[in-house]
């Protein structure tokens, strides 16, 4: 009897008709999504309102990620925690970030000869990346510095509150 089965990664040459694990794995998601939608959509839904939730109160920084990595949504597991969603994000950014400097470097590396169009398209949606990327930063900055303003506030009322009761409680004890 046999219990296991081993499928090379990839296909061994151009034109052959071997089966890949990749192959299979995508071709059982293509016919059981259909299958599976009912169950998958509450998830997916619950799963944005998630990642909105965390964008809004504490990670503004994410919220152009989508536009640039549209798969993400699909990366992030069902019932993950905000630090999973985190991670994910960060991955993304991460991506997007390195996606440029390797498209500015390509840019400043091109042919002296290359212009035109090509070049300038090129060029101006390098420099939207670039400014999504430095809103993202200024978003962040904003946030961790709204942090620390509530901290203080906090710490502020902590102390007034209890300089107030020193002083009742001083003016209680006095004949």
């Amino acid at each position: 009897m046999r219990s296991a089965f081993t499928f090379p990664d990839v296909a061994e040459e151009q034109g052959s008709i071997e089966l890949t694990l990749p192959a299979i794995q995508e071709e059982v998601v293509t016919r059981l999504r259909p299958h599976l939608e009912p169950s998958l959509s509450p998830v997916r839904e619950e799963t944005r309102r998630r990642v909105d939730a965390l964008i809004e109160q504490s990670r503004p920084e994410f919220r152009f990620v989508e536009k640039y990595e549209p798969g993400i949504m699909e990366r992030i597991p069902a019932h993950a925690t905000d630090e999973d969603i985190d991670a994910v994000m960060n991955r993304a950014r991460f991506e997007i970030e390195r996606k440029a400097r390797a498209e500015v470097n390509a840019i400043l590396g091109a042919a002296p000869e290359q212009t035109g169009h090509e070049l300038e398209r090129r060029t101006a949606a390098i420099f939207g990346t670039i400014s999504e990327l430095n809103k993202a930063d200024l978003a962040g900055y904003v946030a961790r510095r709204r942090a620390v303003l509530d901290l203080l506030e906090h710490r502020l009322k902590k102390q007034s509150t209890a300089t107030t009761s020193r002083r009742r409680s001083s003016m209680s004890c006095s004949p």
